[in-house]
């Protein structure tokens, strides 16, 4: 009889933990969503707290595309998350208080990894335009940062291997 209660005990933790990390993979789902409806429709004025608190505020061309760079990591990133947390609470069974590390700074790592991306889209390293001139107002340019961030962010691990190789190359010479 003690069996069983134990695992209504775990079963109970297990549901309780979905739960709060479904909440948090959904508020940082729907907040990514909002911005980036508010950057696609051209508003980037919630960037003035950030960046500049006073005066005016002009959004570059790198800013616009690394937002989007950004936004595409931090939906690549939910997307992980939420498939993850199916398959470890309803599919394996298997959601564990270790996991919650990995759902709490999947934003902070989408984030990271959405920078690099632009840093290394905008540098050249990577090449998504075959032109010389990259124009931030085309849909199409703004579409090829947010898929390449979320691309990136859902394979994290592979992009941290790609980042290794990539660093340990540049040691070499």
């Amino acid at each position: 009889m003690s069996d069983e209660l134990k695992e209504i005990g775990v079963n109970g933790w297990r549901l309780f933990l979905s739960l709060l990390l479904f909440i948090w993979i959904m508020v940082c789902t729907l907040i990514t969503l909002r911005y980036l409806f508010l950057v696609w429709s051209g508003d980037y004025t919630f960037l003035r707290l950030l960046l500049q608190p006073t005066g005016e505020f002009v959004a570059s061309d790198e800013i616009r595309l690394a937002i989007f760079t950004i936004a595409g990591a931090l939906l690549g990133g939910s997307t992980l998350s939420i498939t993850s947390l199916h398959k470890y609470s309803a599919v394996t069974k298997t959601l564990d208080v270790d996991h919650l590390w990995g759902y709490l700074m999947a934003p902070v790592l989408s984030v990271v990894i959405g920078l690099l991306i632009f840093c290394m889209l905008y540098s050249g390293l990577m090449v998504l335009n075959g032109g010389t001139s990259i124009n931030s107002e085309l849909s199409s340019v703004r579409i090829g940062y947010l898929s390449l961030g979320a691309i990136c962010s859902y394979n994290w691990d592979v992009f941290v291997i790609k980042l290794q190789k990539l660093s340990k190359h540049v040691a070499n010479e």
